[in-house]
């Protein structure tokens, strides 16, 4: 008995139930033995150790018989180690008091016998330790049978009647025992009491049927959690399609409590427009869907049937599954009306539009990209990037392919139609993660007709800048020509502050602006006589007055060109000084473009170094002492570095 004991509980796959079962039964077991060697040896000592022994196993084997029923049906909390340690105190009371009943006598006081009976029942005076004990035993009984009842009629699902036997197991010795204090067994003169035959009938129950005890089957916890919580419908039908069990997703669904519909036709208590079987065996083998209306209201389902066979096979149930995925199908249309969208917006893109996995593979493409390179789309999708692309090799086309990312890329090449002629196009890249693969989204315009453009727009625009520097030149000339002596003046000074723009890391098309204001930048003096201009001599104050106009007179001509502004400005400002003491305007520094500052500096520079009438070549040495001496005052302190630095360390020399 003591092996059954511990091997049929522990199948219990359950730790916690397996642990505590396997310490149940092998109590129970040790009660019976006790039991059976209290009848079996009369001998008075023997027998009144064996009686007290059973006392303390039977406090153990209730409370494990407590636990038991806790670990199964709640509440769990109270399998807490704190409280588990209380529940001990009572064992361990009812041991001291009967390993010193002899000093206290807290079991009993005499123990008296029945020497005319051949068992030598036991007669003693029970103290209070004994009836503590009893009282205990009772409240724990009464617990566990109050909690396995409470949970059958809560619950209302019993499977199987082993639950009946966990009951039977404390509940029958209790009665017992309790008829027999109340003497209502006395007139059948029983050698022995039938309480303890009952308690070993209680104990043999439960440890039969308590290794067949599984939690689906006494009181299902598993069973609230899935079958009664879950969201889904659930009805579970006979063979006949009657209804055996509902749970309350399907008790909604359908309108009828299981009480109500239970043994009933499914047919005759569905609340719908058909009748749901053939539908659900079809659409489940189909893998169709089930749509349900009512009350102005239509809901989405998705069927699926299970059948339940007994031991020989038979097919005794079936299980129904309906899943509502309405919500789901909500959102699937909705992304497959988006999808529909995007591809109504891709196929009518004028540019083409391509996508490619990390080998340059093409996924996907759209009709125009197809047309642009002369294909079906059926050719293309068999395609590699490789073989539409002309201009950039295989290596730099994967590198640019796996470098892609989220924030994509712009560049211009050449594809190769199927015919094998060419054409220009601008692509814009993108990267995405779908389905853990980099998929590169590619958006191709064809540019040729852009490029010819561009072309013929840089043909015109260098045809016109060629008229326009004729022009310019023609009127450099024209101011040569009156005054011969700075001949060639306006060019090197247009050379010295281009090359100062460039060291100060102005825009091209500043530079550009400056150059041409530096070539015409004296194109005023062709009002001033041509005697003031070469004048060898020192100049009179009313022929000084007439030069200074030169910069106003250069003004008003280029203004009425079509010039950018910036260029007649520096024509008017490039007499100006940092300190306002220049002309026409006595404009200071911070007034001044940066521009007229450049062309000043580089105006002084080239004059000083060259021949004039009224005295010879300075030199390029005492130019830039001018300037380094002047400068902040006269002239802006970093054109002035940028020149020294151009003169000194970079070699910078007049053109000849």
């Amino acid at each position: 008995m003591l092996a059954l004991a511990i091997y049929f509980p522990w199948r219990d796959l359950n730790r916690q139930a397996r642990l505590t079962g396997v310490t149940l039964v092998f109590f129970c077991a040790l009660w019976i033995l006790s039991h059976a060697i209290e009848i079996g040896l009369p001998v008075a000592t023997v027998k009144e150790s064996m009686v007290g022994l059973q006392l303390v196993l039977g406090t153990i084997a209730l409370t494990f018989w407590l636990f038991y029923i806790f670990h199964y049906l709640g509440p769990r909390k109270l399998l807490a180690r704190r409280i588990c340690i209380l529940f001990g105190i009572m064992p361990l009371i009812a041991i001291l008091a009967l390993s010193t009943n002899n000093i206290y006598g807290l079991m009993w006081t005499e123990a008296g016998f029945d020497s005319q009976n051949p068992y030598l029942p036991l007669e003693p005076t029970y103290g209070i330790a004994y009836w503590a004990c009893m009282v205990y035993i009772a409240m724990l009984t009464l617990t566990g049978s109050f909690l396995i009842i409470w949970n059958i009629v809560r619950r209302r699902y019993i499977r199987s009647r082993e639950s009946i036997f966990l009951l039977i197991a404390a509940v029958l010795p209790m009665v017992t025992a309790f008829i027999e204090v109340m003497g209502l067994l006395t007139f059948l003169k029983l050698s022995v009491g039938l309480s303890s035959w009952t308690a070993c009938i209680g104990a043999i129950i439960l440890i039969l049927n308590l290794p067949r005890l599984h939690p689906e089957q006494v009181i299902p916890i598993a069973r609230d959690i899935t079958f009664e919580r879950i969201g889904d419908c659930i009805l579970v039908l006979d063979m006949k399609n009657r209804v055996l069990d509902l749970n309350p997703a399907a008790e909604q669904l359908i309108g009828y409590r299981i009480s109500d519909a239970l043994g009933l036709s499914i047919e005759k208590i569905w609340p719908y427009h058909s009748s749901p079987m053939m539908p659900f065996n079809e659409m489940a083998k189909e893998g169709k869907e089930l749509v349900l209306e009512r009350d102005g209201k239509q809901r989405t389902y998705d069927p699926r049937i299970s059948t339940i066979a007994d031991a020989v096979g038979r097919l005794t149930s079936q299980v129904v599954l309906l899943t509502d995925i309405t919500e789901h199908k909500k959102l699937e249309n909705a992304l497959a009306d988006e999808l529909l969208r995007w591809r109504i917006l891709i196929e009518q893109s004028r540019d083409g539009i391509v996508i490619l996995d990390h080998n340059g593979k093409v996924c996907e493409s759209n009709k125009q990209f197809a047309s642009m390179l002369g294909y079906s789309l059926e050719e293309v999708s068999q395609l590699y990037v490789f073989d539409w692309e002309y201009q950039l090799p295989r290596e730099k086309l994967l590198e640019m392919i796996r470098s892609v990312d989220e924030t994509g890329d712009h560049f211009e090449t050449v594809h190769r139609r199927k015919d094998g002629t060419t054409y220009d196009v601008e692509i814009s890249t993108n990267a995405a993660i779908i389905a853990d693969q980099k998929l590169i989204f590619c958006v191709c315009r064809d540019i040729t007709e852009r490029k010819l453009s561009e072309e013929k727009l840089v043909k015109s625009y260098e045809s016109i800048k060629k008229t326009l520097d004729d022009a310019i030149y023609t009127m450099v000339k024209i101011v040569e020509m009156r005054d011969p002596y700075t001949s060639g003046h306006q060019q090197r000074v247009a050379d010295l502050a281009t090359a100062i723009a460039r060291e100060m890391k102005l825009e091209d098309t500043r530079i550009e602006n400056l150059r041409t204001a530096a070539v015409i930048h004296d194109i005023g003096k062709m009002y001033i006589p041509s005697d003031i201009l070469s004048k060898p001599g020192k100049l009179g104050d009313i022929e000084f007055s007439l030069i200074k106009t030169h910069a106003q007179s250069g003004y008003d001509i280029v203004k009425s060109m079509n010039f950018p502004c910036s260029i007649a400005n520096t024509v008017l400002q490039h007499h100006e000084r940092q300190d306002g003491s220049g002309y026409p305007n006595q404009l200071k520094g911070e007034d001044t473009l940066l521009e007229a500052k450049i062309l000043a500096v580089a105006d002084v520079i080239e004059a000083m170094s060259s021949h004039r009438p009224y005295r010879p070549a300075l030199g390029i040495d005492k130019a830039l002492e001018e300037i380094s001496k002047n400068r902040g005052r006269l002239y802006d302190p970093d054109v002035v570095d940028t020149s020294m630095e151009l003169f000194t360390e970079k070699g910078f020399k007049f053109a000849e």
